[in-house]
């Protein structure tokens, strides 16, 4: 209990809401090319339309029938362009880099820590970034792959690999995004737990947005905004975790 009041308190002085906004803003730029970038790689192993489907589906899950059908149109709609998957990937590189790069602020402020200074550590840390956005690109087509290859929506199998792949990505990510190196096993339980509580965070999410009310103008909107603010959550319950860690590494806990 005195380590998850240290965790929240470190957060609060450090404005992770304020940091979480500012992600959010930058991983709404990312997301839909990210989306169109993952469609058009799994659709030439899957098919376009089917890759589209699987995608839509697994979002279905978690924000709602009324957004996944928008997104499946913004996607068949881009399908349509021949270009469509090399200009996703230029957005993508641009809006991508970005948001990792403010991932990389926000957890040096969480930890406690500046900015490396130099050209060659400024390097090496958007050298960083990219491939973090290559790595979310391939996590992204991973689950879409999964969803084919057990077809059981829902099924423990799923939930299960969904769930180990994001409990992966946060570890890496707060081992490798910044300078500060805390242990793998300290990395791995925080990750674990940070996942169980973004988990449940969809859930609260996703039933707003099934109340949100069908195809009306009103319901798509709430859709948007859901979005908006299960992202908001999730940056805010990630800067959590990571504040939740660096207490956990100072304090010297098991």
């Amino acid at each position: 209990m005195d380590l998850l009041k240290a965790g929240w308190q470190r957060f609060s002085d450090r404005r992770g809401t304020t940091l979480a906004a500012a992600i959010g803003y930058r991983a709404i730029f990312a997301l839909a090319p990210l989306l169109v970038v993952t469609v058009s790689g799994a659709g030439a192993v899957f098919g376009q339309q089917a890759a589209s489907g699987l995608l839509t589906q697994d979002l279905a899950q978690v924000l709602g029938e009324q957004l996944a059908e928008n997104i499946e149109q913004l996607l068949a709609s881009a399908g349509d362009q021949a270009q469509a998957g090399w200009l996703g990937a230029l957005i993508l590189i641009w809006a991508g880099s970005g948001l990792f790069n403010e991932l990389q602020g926000s957890m040096l402020s969480i930890f406690g820590l500046t900015r490396p200074e130099g050209i060659g550590k400024a390097v090496r840390q958007r050298l960083i970034t990219l491939l973090a956005v290559v790595a979310m690109v391939i996590g992204f087509s991973i689950v879409v792959a999964m969803a084919a290859w057990i077809p059981l929506s829902g099924s423990v199998g799923a939930i299960a690999g969904t769930a180990g792949m994001l409990v992966l990505g946060l570890a890496l990510g707060f081992r490798y995004l910044t300078r500060y190196r805390p242990s793998w096993p300290k990395a791995f339980i925080v990750a674990a737990l940070t996942v169980l509580v973004m988990g449940m965070a969809s859930v609260i999410v996703g039933f707003f947005v099934a109340r949100g009310g069908g195809g009306s103008a009103t319901g798509i909107a709430g859709s948007a905004v859901a979005v908006l603010l299960l992202v908001y959550t999730l940056a805010s319950v990630f800067l959590l975790g990571a504040a939740m860690l660096r207490e956990y590494e100072l304090r010297g806990g098991p």
